[in-house]
This record gives structure tokens, sequence and C-alpha cells, in this order.
């Protein structure tokens, strides 16, 4: 019983630092805990966030998590990421679908660039070179420059 009393102890602490990843450069999220709309998170606003989360899980309402509440948290977390990116993939074939009958030929699959192209072609040519890789690379990985 002890154990379990720990297990879910560490699990509550952890939840907090996995709950400010999880929003840390996403606006929308960003948004609905920025209760001030200051642009920034205080500490109060993460507490008050973190306890949306805990009565959210609740489900008796007796002040304390179970096991099972828990594990019904996580599974409702996981539905809902399978949800969006099984809408992910229906909005990318919708994309890569030129005439619009649900399945994706060849020539549509090898006609439709990554929109991300776009992007690194920063000349506009339709070519990408090994600077331009190089600079998708860098701003990719937090190493962009500004103004060199």
């Amino acid at each position: 019983m002890m154990r379990r009393n720990l297990i879910l102890a560490v699990a509550l602490m952890s939840a907090p630092a996995f709950g400010v990843s999880a929003f840390a450069g996403s606006g929308d999220k960003m948004a609905g805990i920025d209760t001030n709309g200051d642009g920034a998170i205080s500490a109060e606003e993460r507490q008050a966030h973190r306890a949306e989360r805990f009565d959210a899980m609740d489900e008796n309402g007796d002040g304390v998590l179970s096991e099972a509440e828990m594990a019904a948290a996580r599974e409702a977390k996981m539905q809902k990421r399978k949800e969006k990116m099984q809408e992910r993939r229906t909005q990318k074939l919708a994309a890569m679908d030129g005439n619009g009958d649900g399945e994706i030929s060849r020539d549509e699959f090898v006609a439709k660039d990554h929109p991300r192209v776009a992007k690194i072609d920063t000349n506009g040519d339709g070519m990408i070179s090994a600077e331009e890789m190089e600079a998708a690379k860098q701003c990719r990985h937090g190493k962009h420059k500004k103004d060199q």
C-alpha cells in the first residue's frame, strides 16, 4: 500500500512538469492557461491549471486520485491523441487526393510536394539548394541567427 501511495505521489508531482512541457510553445494551450491574458503563465495560473486537471481526473470527487481514475485519465488522453492523428491522416489524404475519389494514385502522390518545401525554397525558384537545406536544418534545430 505504501509503495502504491509513493508511486501515485511521484506521478502527481511529475504531472505538473509534463503539463508545462505539453503547452510550452503552443499558443492555443497557453491561452487557456494564461487566464489574465498577459502573455505569460504565472505559478498561480499553473497551479490553477493543475487543480482543474486534478478535478477532471477525480471522477468520484473524493479529493484523491485512485489508480483506476489515473488509468481512465490516461486512456482518455490516448483516445484523444488517436482521434487527432486520424483527423490529420484524413486531412493529409484530402490534400493529396486531387480528383476527390478518396484514394491517392501514384500520380497524385508523386505530384504533391510536402508543404515545407515551399518554406525551404526561400528564393522560390522551385529548387532546393544545399544552402537552403542547411538554413532549414539550422532553423529546425533552433540555431537560426537573424541578420548575420
